[in-house]
């Protein structure tokens, strides 16, 4: 793909880093390397070991620099995973002209860049408490009364801006935006894994007529609703495929490592006894020599009991955003549910979903929030089409969605407030 340009694309999770290289060129994407290493010394966003920190990403960066030796050169995008972003509204109003003078003041897209920059700075920074990974604009009220989507080209007093945005508290955020600076030597562009999930799994349609993302999560599930392109709703549930581990590792007194290999490999999250589930799962017990079999439905049922449990609790929450949109009530959420995260890879998971949420659900990935047949995408299924690297992909599509906007014309303003400015366009969505 000559021509192109080059993303590097890194989500931090609970139990992995993982990471890939994006070449772009108009709306095509290439997958030039990926991989993935074991997470170290960080918990929910929090660095708790730099130095180990530090080791396994540096790992991660040397495992695609052989892949794509240009690594350097590329634009670095980050996201994390954790159980303390909070998803809040808020309304900032603004003078557009001063109080003694007559008339109203046109509205220009400049004039909107620098408001959405006022109140990225009131929202996020050490005064704050809390640093801002994605702000969506949800509405302008124009003279107190006069609500409109784009008041571009229009005329007002004052306008009032209705903005969502996702926070964290800001010693997490910043202790990780200055660690990764000192790893890559440059200023990180960050954005939250639950939607840099939902932008690399979601098609614009479901986004925009209603649909709710499901990430399995290894520590927590994360449930993430949207309507009208933007997310309305953003909640945890407390249990994450570490806990289905945990079930495997008690039931059959097997270590963690083996209990997670044993899920990757023959876990089924539906059991049922019309399916031929009497082969023999061969496994190594705690002392790592004692050799023993389960019968692949004994072990269906351990790894359908927790899954059960998750999804349960993944419906109350289903419920109530269903509950909470009128035209819902009656007909159902339009995009029913979609599944992504290491834990949508189980067999069967999907099947699971629709019989606790009774709803339609489809497994999410990249690959597949395109049109069927489409041939923007290239590069190995094994990540396109793999459910657990869909935030390193909607890193890329979040940083489009920026660039796009910095090519707009810009306002005249001295070289340090443009420096701040792009540098607020980089963390706008």
């Amino acid at each position: 793909m000559a021509g192109h340009e080059v993303y590097t694309s890194i989500d931090i999770g609970s139990r992995s880093f993982k990471g890939t290289v994006v070449g772009v060129k108009g709306d095509s994407f290439e997958v030039l390397g990926y991989a993935e290493v074991n997470a170290r010394g960080i918990e929910s966003g929090d660095i708790k070991d730099v130095a180990a920190f530090k080791e396994a990403f540096n790992y991660l960066t040397d495992e695609l620099a052989k892949q794509y030796p240009r690594l350097s050169k590329s634009e670095v995008l980050i996201s994390f995973s954790s159980n303390k972003f909070t998803l809040e509204s808020h309304k900032e109003k603004f003078s557009l002209v001063e109080d003694d003078e007559e008339g109203e003041a046109m509205i220009t897209e400049e004039l909107l860049d620098d408001l959405r920059y006022e109140v990225f700075e009131r929202l996020s920074g050490p005064e704050s408490g809390k640093k801002v990974l994605n702000m969506f604009t949800k509405k302008f009220v124009l003279n107190g009364s006069r609500i409109v989507f784009n008041p571009v080209d229009m005329s007002a007093r004052d306008i009032e801006m209705e903005v969502s945005t996702v926070r964290i508290d800001y010693p997490i955020g910043e202790s990780l935006r200055a660690t990764l600076e000192d790893v890559i030597g440059i200023e990180p562009v960050m954005f939250s894994s639950p939607i840099s999930s939902a932008e690399g799994t979601l098609t614009a349609t479901e986004k925009d007529s209603g649909v709710v993302l499901v990430d399995l999560g290894y520590n927590f599930s994360t449930v993430v609703a949207y309507l009208n392109n933007m997310p309305i709703r953003l909640e945890y549930v407390p249990l994450g495929i570490r806990n289905v581990i945990k079930d495997i590792v008690y039931v059959f007194r097997t270590s963690f490592d083996e209990a997670e290999t044993m899920l990757k490999s023959y876990g089924f999250a539906v059991y049922d006894p019309t399916e031929d589930l009497d082969m023999e799962i061969e496994y190594r017990e705690i002392d790592g020599r004692t050799v023993k079999k389960v019968s692949a439905g004994k072990f269906a049922l351990v790894v359908n009991a927790r899954l059960m449990e998750i999804f349960n609790k993944v419906r109350r929450v289903y419920k109530d955003f269903e509950r909470s949109v009128q035209e819902y009530r009656e007909n159902g959420i339009p995009g029913g549910v979609v599944l992504t995260g290491g834990g949508a890879r189980i067999k069967r998971v999907s099947d699971l979903a629709t019989q606790v949420l009774r709803t339609n659900v489809r497994v999410g990935s990249f690959l597949r929030s395109f049109p069927v047949g489409s041939e923007r995408v290239i590069g190995d299924e094994e990540v396109t089409d793999n459910p657990s690297y869909s935030a390193t992909f909607g890193n890329v599509v979040n940083f489009l969605k920026v660039e796009s906007e910095m090519q707009r014309p810009q306002p005249k303003k001295s070289s340090g407030f443009m420096k701040g400015f792009k540098k607020f366009l980089k963390n706008l969505f």
